[in-house]
């Protein structure tokens, strides 16, 4: 099963996020779990007027119920209140 995000993080921090968490990392970006794999991919920042935003795609590939946990362990991890 595969979900994909799109997050406004700094790539440098889900790197260093999904290098924590990964058994290994395979080159192009490909983080490596026990029963799991990340994919990123930068892609262009987002720009509205004075601000910009980094965008990079993020693939989740697991099957359903390891997909669940990961995506929502990611989203809490950089989850912000604003400030």
């Amino acid at each position: 099963m595969e979900k994909v995000i799109i997050s406004g993080v700094p790539l440098k921090y889900i790197e260093f996020y999904l290098a924590e968490i990964a058994d290994s990392i395979k080159p192009g970006g490909l983080y490596v779990g026990p029963d799991w794999e990340i994919q990123v991919v930068c892609m262009k920042d987002k720009r509205f007027r004075n601000i910009t935003i980094p965008q990079t795609k993020i693939i989740f590939i697991s099957d359903a119920d390891t997909l669940e946990g990961l995506v929502h362990r990611f989203r809490m991890k950089f989850m912000s209140a604003g400030g």
